[in-house]
């Protein structure tokens, strides 16, 4: 429950703290009471006085924790019941004022923020300016900025939240600057509210330098391959002019990965002639990366079409994979020789790749497959063919078998 971590950390910690007090004093109390030499000294702290306070003690702390725990489970569900109908009425009043209808007077109160918040993620396109000019009218711009400048964690991620939902092309250089925070989730926040908010940024010169420093706070050692794949997918059509900023040293391999696997994800075809010269790059990495890119995209430039048939022939069998998937895009009559010998390749992985490449080609694939399966000179490449006929229904379990006997 988003409440309970809010706001209830510190308390629930405060009350396990007393709870953990009282059991051990009871401890104390009981231990102290069995020791003969404090018998004496203390007569009146009887074993028996001893365990019935102990008892009273842990069962207090006990009901305090739990009792706690229930009541609060209890009232944060009413509150978020309460927030959400707040947020759900002005919600459906901003999209109201955005289509035409009459704004509200001010101040507002915070439900007001989280609505508007709401109908960021819904709307796009034209309407989007029109959500800028409320923001602009009814928060200055200090209140979303100031909470960044908090020393308390939860109200920065909060603000953070708020950013990335809010997607502000002022807030952008703000919450880049968060990237250099030494806390992992600060970074991690701030990078992806800048990618939401930069997905968002007017066209014009502002976006260029925008983008240039995108890219350098991407190159960071402490942010990992993950995140950075994370924040350049949040980019959307914005990731283009980022990406290609990362393709070509001296940018580190990892982010030069997640930059063209990015790219392939999001099938962005204008980087596709920007990727075709890395399939031949040094690092076996980017070359799979980008032979990967181009069949995502579904589309390999003239450039890149021998180079995508020399990756048939890499010596590294996850290269050779990618290879034999991006070769599904090629004419299949230029590929089809090469895909009968990688059928006997020797890895199992570019055995079964060939078989689908191959099976994708319709009639002319399935015949190849059948021929395979009765005359391929490599065992392997045999039973790789009947295994994916019988996959992909195109004989029946019996066929399969006397196949797999012949052979």
């Amino acid at each position: 429950m988003r409440v309970w971590r809010r706001y209830g950390d510190a308390t629930y910690a405060l009350f396990v703290l007393a709870g953990f007090v009282l059991q051990a004093a009871a401890l104390a109390l009981l231990t102290w009471s069995f020791i003969p030499a404090a018998s004496r000294l203390f007569p009146a702290a009887t074993p028996s006085r001893a365990l019935l306070a102990a008892l009273l003690l842990t069962t207090t702390a006990l009901l305090g924790i739990v009792g706690f725990i229930l009541g609060y489970h209890v009232i944060g569900a009413r509150r978020q019941a309460r927030r959400a109908a707040d947020v759900q009425a002005w919600t459906e009043r901003w999209t109201g004022v955005v289509f035409g209808a009459e704004a509200p007077e001010g101040p507002l109160p915070p439900m007001a923020l989280e609505g508007l918040l709401e109908v960021r993620d819904k709307l796009r396109g034209g309407q989007a300016r029109a959500i800028d000019q409320l923001f602009e009218r009814y928060w200055h711009r200090d209140v979303l900025i100031r909470p960044l400048r908090s020393r308390r964690l939860v109200r920065r991620l909060d603000a953070l939240d708020r950013l990335a939902r809010a997607r502000l092309a002022f807030t952008f250089f703000p919450v880049l600057r968060e990237t250099d925070e030494a806390d992992a989730r600060t970074r991690g926040m701030a990078l992806r509210a800048a990618a939401r908010t930069l997905a968002l940024y007017p066209e014009g010169p502002a976006l260029d330098e925008a983008q240039e420093a995108f890219a350098e706070a991407l190159d960071d050692e402490r942010i990992t391959t993950g995140i950075a794949l994370e924040a350049l997918m949040l980019l959307e059509d914005a990731c283009s002019g980022v990406a290609i900023r990362l393709f070509h040293d001296p940018t580190p391999r990892w982010l030069r990965w997640a930059a063209i696997e990015a790219a392939g994800r999001l099938e962005r075809v204008d980087l596709s002639i920007a990727i075709a010269p890395l399939v031949e790059d040094l690092d076996p990495e980017i070359r799979a990366a980008a032979l990967r890119a181009l069949h995502g995209i579904r589309t390999i430039p003239d450039a890149a079409e021998q180079s995508v048939r020399r990756g048939l022939y890499d010596d590294v069998d996850f290269v050779r994979v990618q290879a034999t998937r991006a070769a599904e895009l090629l004419p299949f009559g230029s590929v089809a020789s090469r895909m009968w010998e990688m059928l006997g390749d020797g890895s199992w992985w570019v055995r079964r790749t060939a078989a689908e490449t191959i099976g994708g080609h319709g009639t002319a694939g399935a015949e190849m497959l059948g021929w395979a399966a009765r005359s391929h000179p490599d065992r392997y490449a045999r039973h790789m063919a009947i295994q994916f006929l019988f996959d992909d229904r195109r004989i029946d379990l019996g066929t399969a078998e006397q196949l797999r006997q012949a052979v």
